[in-house]
């Protein structure tokens, strides 16, 4: 114990506050007066002067002398904190106190002394004394239940609530959940900065060594202070998809880094998984999910040896779908026959963006932007993953050279603006482009696109650091990385929602099967075509191809996006399809697949 703990922390802005050590001494002075020899560590706070002696590495209390002295805390704790301060230290009691209630030897010290411990005779055999404790008594309101004996070290282990003022006490506890008292008397909450040692008229005599204050009982107990592991935020991640990693720090006043045990737990493994990676201080957490939807809780624990530090964070678990729009809307302006989900937020003139035969035109013609809020947002700058936009375009009329954005993520701060124009394209073609903010496009695409012809363009945008990729009829995901990147740059926003925008350089062209979402898969998976055909006396078949599993036929009296039912029949397979006879309860009726 002698060469384990000689370690004083003297500035609040080196620890962790959530574990650590603020006050360590074995006393290794020189013999002679404690408050010099140990070069004003311990400091003179009331009695006589110069009394409180270090012997051999030990401190003298005893009856025949009053000095009180004290050593303050590496940190100074206001009575409304919430930290709980764990003290421990060695006694050896050469003679027990005189009178049966003793007094109070060791104490935290603040405004008032709190977790006072006593020593006693009260209940105890002819030659034997106990331990007792107060809150702030000057009596001790509860002792410990057995004889201890003198000439005899015990380790002595107190626990101080600070902003309720309760204190416990173990004697030679190997953990917490041993045997304890804890004190009865009720006290208020008092500040503490320092512990002390008091000399009093009730001791006995005594000798304590191994002094250490601490915000964990594992590190009073090992004189080991705990591991830091910084706040991992909580995430947000798409069902089937794994999440980018999230970074966090380690470390250890006593293990190197690399040497620290890290593990992950999660409280429903049917949910997600965490996979820990990474060295040295820096390490990452990465959540899988699975194809499921809900919260779970992970826990990251850190290990040096002797104590553990734990973080934990939520993890949501969302559709990695967002939302769809096939655009099956009657003929006429989209914000009219689609509000909601669709909105007007930019232009003179609303209802200039059209739907035709289900598909919305974007004409050059014209100056209205339209857009549509993303579930689950905003995507803010610290959301882990990416969002996916992909959509259909077939382009009647060409862009101008310059050409302009057609979309984009937000309504204000657009970002990842997708361009046509015509510069660097062949006779009759036209190019797609990419820009993070701006007029300008700075990068296209090098493929000459024809027009009246179907491209599926996707994107792939991340709020956290504004990367961005586009694609066009991409088999994969891989094909993302070969792609058109961002090479331009703009001040990371929070993400809200997703807009098309018309402008006189952008050519004329239709949008159709709008997806939105967080994986790859969510947005670029086609979706069964849903036939419907007319019966007589108001009846009406519904059919989809067999092979599309895990849909369900929803209907709905309104192309809203709530308030639709599943319909309570069961597929009939009829060749290829999956086929359902219906009698609407309601006209008009809609229906959709829903997976």
């Amino acid at each position: 114990m002698k060469t384990l703990l000689s370690l004083l922390f003297v500035c609040s802005a080196c620890l962790n506050l959530r574990a650590a050590i603020v006050l360590s001494d074995t006393f290794p002075y020189t013999n002679g007066v404690l408050t010099n020899a140990s070069a004003g560590k311990w400091r003179h706070t009331t009695g006589g002067t110069d009394e409180v002696n270090v012997t051999n590495g030990l401190v003298e209390l005893t009856r025949t002398e009053t000095e009180d002295v004290a050593s303050s805390l590496a940190v100074s704790y206001p009575a409304s904190s919430g930290t709980t301060l764990y003290s421990r230290f060695t006694v050896y009691v050469l003679s027990p106190p005189n009178g049966a209630s003793g007094n109070y030897f060791a104490h935290l010290d603040g405004t008032s002394a709190r977790a006072r411990v006593f020593v006693v005779t009260n209940g105890a055999a002819v030659g034997k004394f106990r331990l007792g404790l107060a809150n702030g008594g000057t009596t001790a309101s509860v002792n410990w239940a057995a004889d201890l004996n003198t000439n005899q070290t015990y380790t002595v282990v107190t626990r101080h609530v600070i902003n309720n003022a309760t204190a416990t006490l173990w004697v030679d506890p190997a953990s917490d959940s041993d045997p304890s008292i804890t004190a009865a008397d009720v006290v208020s909450a008092s500040s503490a900065n320092a512990f002390a040692w008091r000399q009093d008229p009730g001791l006995g005599a005594l000798l304590v060594d191994d002094l250490l204050v601490a915000s964990s009982f594992g590190e009073a107990l090992s004189g080991n202070e705990a591991p830091s592991i910084s706040n991992i935020p909580d995430q947000q991640v798409a069902a089937g998809a794994t999440g980018s990693g999230l970074g966090f720090l380690v470390g250890d006043a006593e293990t190197t880094a690399n040497f620290l045990v890290l593990t992950a737990s999660v409280s429903d493994s049917n949910l997600i998984s965490a996979a820990l990676s990474g060295s040295g201080s820096n390490r990452t957490v990465q959540i899988t999910a699975a194809n499921l939807t809900g919260s779970a809780t992970v826990t990251v624990s850190v290990f040096d040896g002797f104590n553990t530090s734990r973080d934990s964070f939520l993890v949501t678990v969302v559709p990695a779908l967002l939302f769809a729009d096939e655009f099956n809307y009657p003929d006429g302006a989209l914000i009219t026959n689609a509000t909601p989900p669709w909105a007007h937020h930019s232009g003179t003139t609303t209802g200039q963006v059209q739907v035709v035969d289900g598909k919305m035109v974007l004409s050059t013609a014209f100056t209205e932007d339209v857009s549509v809020i993303l579930p689950g947002g905003p995507y803010t700058t610290n959301f882990p993953t990416y969002l996916y936009a992909s959509f259909l375009v077939n382009f009647s009329a060409l862009p101008t050279g310059g050409g302009d954005y057609f979309a984009h993520f937000n309504t204000t701060s657009a970002r990842c603006r997708i361009f046509a124009n015509t510069n660097n394209a062949g006779p009759g073609t036209f190019r797609l482009g990419l820009l993070d903010s701006g007029q300008t496009v700075p990068v296209q695409l090098a493929t000459n696109l024809s027009t009246n012809t179907s491209y599926r363009v996707v994107v792939k945008y991340s709020p956290r650091d504004g990367r961005a990729r586009l694609v066009v009829n991409p088999a994969s995901e891989s094909d993302l990385d070969f792609g058109l990147g961002l090479t331009d740059s703009a001040a990371e926003v929070a993400v809200n929602a997703f807009a098309f925008r018309e402008d006189p350089g952008i050519g004329t062209f239709t949008v159709d099967e709008l997806r939105l979402g967080l994986t790859f898969a969510a947005v670029t998976a086609v979706a069964p075509a849903l036939r419907i055909e007319p019966l007589a006396a108001g009846q009406a078949r519904l059919a989809w191809t067999a092979s599309a599993t895990g849909y369900s036929l929803q209907s709905n009296t309104n192309l809203v996006t709530t308030n639709w039912q599943d319909v309570v029949a069961t597929p009939v397979v009829t060749g290829s399809e999956n086929v359902v006879t219906n009698n609407p309860a309601s006209s008009p009726i809609f229906f959709r697949l829903k997976k």
